[in-house]
């Protein structure tokens, strides 16, 4: 309902189809958000898959489903019934039916299985394709529809191929409490955000998903950022690492890290930063000069400057960083046995 009051809120005419609920039951549930139900822009309808009496099917056979309104002040293009008969729910009728929606700007099905059920998921799935074409081709409305995701087979299964656009509700429990995540699942040709957020509803502002940044928005930061110099990641993490802390950059031992080494050394270089790499066993100095090379840096140029100038600020008093020396191999000393060896002999000694 949120999607069709931002519609209605922008001029658009909007219509609201449930398939589970009476139009009584839909206003006492929105009753609490601020939506404008009352606007003469969104139209509410009821249609309903349920046993009833047919032209092909006088006696009522409880197998037979027909497509029906369940509130008469509901109807919209017209009465599905002729006289005490009703249609029967088929891929055809059901087209014909939604074609008389496709003056609309934006349409929601609240939900798709309740349409479900005179037919196999499979041609249900096309019978929502043919639906959604109706809509969307014919007329120039944007269709929503929910749907149950119940495992393979499911209608919720079947419809997320069919549809452009998914977004997966789900509901989880984290340390004993409720919480509601949305995530957008796919969006064909658009470049979304894959995150899985948290969604919060409330009376005032209806649903929303938290946090709306990948990043602390910069009026409540505290700490400064140092730019990494991989296109896009610095924009996505807020301008870079935070500067004065430590960071692990994890990988699963199929990366080129070296790249990315790469990449941080230079902008740390480009910004005139003083560097101290501690490489790994596999990281041979050779290694490192060629990183470097690969992006436009001498590592021994590097290396004489940052000594000239260690040098330079400590003859002025500056101090500076020394590494330390390693030790020395331990000498392997010869320990004479206790007792003194004869003459002519040579004597028995321990290494240790």
């Amino acid at each position: 309902m949120q999607f069709l009051d931002a519609g209605v809120r922008a001029g658009e005419r909007c219509l609201y189809v449930t398939t589970e609920q009476t139009l009584d039951d839909v206003a006492q549930s929105f009753a609490a958000f601020p939506f404008a139900l009352d606007d003469d822009r969104l139209d509410v309808l009821s249609l309903h898959a349920t046993p009833g009496v047919t032209l092909d099917d006088p006696d009522g056979a409880e197998e037979t489903l027909t497509l029906q309104r369940l509130d008469d002040d509901a109807s919209v293009g017209g009465d599905l019934a002729f006289g005490e008969y009703t249609r029967p729910l088929t891929p055809g009728t059901l087209r014909e039916e939604f074609r008389r929606y496709a003056d609309y700007d934006r349409v929601v099905v609240d939900s798709a299985n309740g349409l479900a059920g005179f037919t196999d998921a499979h041609t249900y799935r096309r019978v929502v394709l043919d639906v959604i074409a109706t809509l969307t081709d014919e007329g120039s409305a944007t269709a929503l529809f929910t749907a149950e995701d119940g495992g393979a087979d499911s209608v919720g299964d079947l419809l997320q191929y069919a549809a452009h656009g998914v977004l997966a509700l789900s509901r989880e429990r984290v340390r004993d409490d409720s919480h509601r995540f949305v995530e957008v699942a796919k969006l064909r040709g658009v470049d979304h955000d894959t995150r899985r957020l948290e969604l919060h509803i409330d009376a005032e502002r209806g649903a929303r998903a938290v946090p709306g940044r990948r990043s602390q928005p910069p009026a409540v930061k505290t700490h400064g950022h140092r730019p990494v110099g991989v296109a896009g990641f610095d924009q996505l993490v807020g301008g870079g690492i935070v500067a004065g802390a430590g960071v692990l950059f994890e990988h699963d031992g199929t990366a080129n890290v070296s790249t990315f080494l790469g990449s941080i050394l230079r902008a740390a270089l480009d910004r005139g930063d003083r560097v101290a790499v501690v490489p790994t066993i596999h990281l041979r100095p050779h290694g490192l000069r060629t990183v470097l090379s690969g992006f436009g840096y001498d590592a021994d140029e590097r290396s004489r400057t940052a000594a000239s100038t260690s040098s330079t600020s400590s003859a002025r008093g500056t101090p500076t960083a020394r590494a330390s020396t390693p030790p020395s191999a331990p000498r392997r000393c010869a320990r004479r046995s206790p007792r003194s060896a004869p003459r002519g002999t040579t004597p028995t000694s321990r290494r240790w």
